[in-house]
C-alpha cells in the first residue's frame, strides 16, 4: 500500500492524546456491537439455526428455531421468545426451572447447540493454526 500522506498522525494506544479518547470509546463500542451481530460459527440443526457471534471469548448465541421461537444467549442474560410471542429474559443462567416446559425445551436444544458451535469453533481454530 501506499505511504500515508505527511499531515497524517499515527498513535499507538498508550500514545493517544486524551482529545482522542472519547472518541476512541464510541469506537471500541461500535466495534463490539458489530461482533456482537456477526456469526463466527453457523449451524443448521433439524430444529434451528444456531449462530455463535464474533464477540468472544464468551460470545454470543442467537438461536432462531424454524417454528418462530428464538433463544438469544448472552454472559449477562438469557432472553426466550416463544412462537406466541411471548418473551422472558432470564438474568445469568437464571432459574430456567421458571419457565413452561415448552420454553425448557427450546433451552435445551439452545444449550446442545452452543456446545456443538464450541467445538466446531475451536476445530476450525485449530485447522487453521496449522495452516499458517
Amino acid at each position: 500500500p501506499p505511504s500515508p500522506p505527511e499531515n497524517v498522525f499515527i498513535y499507538s494506544f498508550d500514545s493517544l492524546p486524551e482529545k482522542y479518547w472519547k472518541k476512541y470509546q464510541y469506537a471500541c463500542k461500535f466495534v463490539q456491537l458489530v461482533k456482537s451481530k456477526t456469526p463466527k460459527v453457523t449451524l443448521y440443526t433439524k430444529y434451528a439455526k444456531c449462530m455463535l457471534m464474533e464477540n468472544g471469548p464468551e460470545a454470543d448465541i442467537e438461536v432462531c428455531f424454524y417454528d418462530g421461537a428464538k433463544i438469544h444467549k448472552t454472559s449477562e442474560f438469557l432472553r426466550v421468545i416463544e412462537t406466541s410471542g411471548k418473551s422472558y429474559t432470564l438474568k445469568g443462567q437464571g432459574s430456567v426451572s421458571s419457565l413452561s416446559e415448552g420454553a425448557r425445551i427450546y433451552v435445551a436444544h439452545a444449550n446442545e447447540s452452543h456446545r456443538t458451535c464450541l467445538v466446531l469453533e475451536s476445530v476450525i481454530t485449530a485447522e487453521e493454526e496449522k495452516s499458517e
